[in-house]
């Protein structure tokens, strides 16, 4: 299973299931029927007895951890509970360039199942699952991080706290946005959606980013990458995003890619595409929305140094002088 984006940045994948009611040994496991060609390596697979582990069994049933689980289903809860071995699958995957890896471990769960497993507990996103509920959402699918993550909501002083959980599990960092407004958490809900999305296809997030919600808005946000693991609130490297743009209309953005496009410094029309010139729009686009009182020549400037960054001096040989009356539609649009 292909990660489109996957950039190798440090650190792997990290898995951590805990499976009630059957023990690792003698355990079948089918290439065909469970969908497995190997057990990842770096995925250790142990089995607790309640006589000899029955300390570390109860803990994941007491305190605020077990509670939660209990809320969530108390059925579950106490079948899980009340079972006297588990098996433990735990550890840091070596190969994450791909999604195989999850695959395999989900079918691994699904031999459990067909074992007799009574439930799974992933302690990482603090969400227990019946066999149905873990062969109906994960066995035979693609692999989708939006599946395996949560994302829950804290509320604080100044509005609500947005975060996940569960993306250490493919080996991304988590998210979380504070301060967010009542009437922003649908929108900004979206927004941590595509971020899990795009982390589990493998993207790390460096550079301001633009994304979209389904009714049309667009956001640049700003994830400032913090490579801590030892917090509670995670467990795990986190990105604290911040809005720095608000909605850029997208009327503005055709507007200004109308102008782009007719202008055509690098005659590249008919031939290419109507997006040839999207990220030098988008730019230009951003640099405006945040330099509210832009002139002219500051904009010709940050044209001409966007497309030589583009282009290089070679393909792109108009001057700065060239940019001015460029920059004087822009401008008109606000007029």
């Amino acid at each position: 299973m292909e990660r489109k984006y996957f950039k190798d940045i440090g650190y792997k994948p990290f898995l951590f299931y805990i499976i009630f009611g059957v023990s690792g040994e003698d355990l079948e496991v089918s290439r065909k029927k469970h969908k497995v060609d190997e057990l990842p390596e770096g995925l250790d697979i142990r089995t607790f007895t309640r006589e000899a582990h029955g300390e570390w069994i109860d803990g994941w049933f007491t305190g605020t951890y077990g509670s939660v689980l209990k809320n969530a289903d108390a059925s579950l809860f106490e079948i899980c509970q009340n079972a006297d071995i588990c098996t433990v699958l735990q550890g840091e995957i070596k190969n994450d360039a791909t999604l195989d890896y999850m695959r395999n471990v989900i079918g691994i769960i699904q031999a459990f199942i067909d074992k007799g497993a009574l439930g799974i507990l992933d302690p990482q996103t603090i969400t227990m699952y019946s066999p149905d509920q873990w062969t109906d959402r994960f066995f035979d699918k693609e692999v989708n991080a939006q599946n395996h993550v949560i994302i829950l909501s804290s509320e604080e002083n100044e509005g609500y706290w947005l975060h996940t959980r569960g993306m250490a599990e493919f080996g991304r960092p988590d998210i979380g946005i504070s301060c967010v407004p009542e009437d922003k958490i649908h929108d900004y809900t979206q927004l941590i959606n595509q971020m899990i999305y795009y982390g589990g296809q493998g993207v790390f997030f460096e550079n301001d980013t633009r994304l979209h919600t389904s009714d049309g808005k667009t956001f640049v946000v700003h994830p400032e990458f913090v490579n801590d693991f030892d917090n509670d609130d995670y467990n795990n490297a986190y990105y604290n995003v911040t809005l720095i743009e608000d909605v850029i209309m997208e009327d503005k953005i055709n507007s200004i890619k109308e102008i782009i496009n007719s202008w055509d410094p690098i005659e590249l029309f008919p031939m290419a595409p109507s997006n040839e010139y999207e990220y030098e729009i988008y730019e230009i686009s951003k640099y405006i929305h945040t330099n509210k009182c832009i002139q002219r020549k500051e904009l010709a400037e940050y044209i001409y140094d966007i497309f030589i960054k583009s282009f290089g001096d070679d393909v792109f040989l108009l001057k700065q002088s060239d940019c001015l009356i460029i920059a004087d539609e822009i401008l008109n649009l606000n007029a």
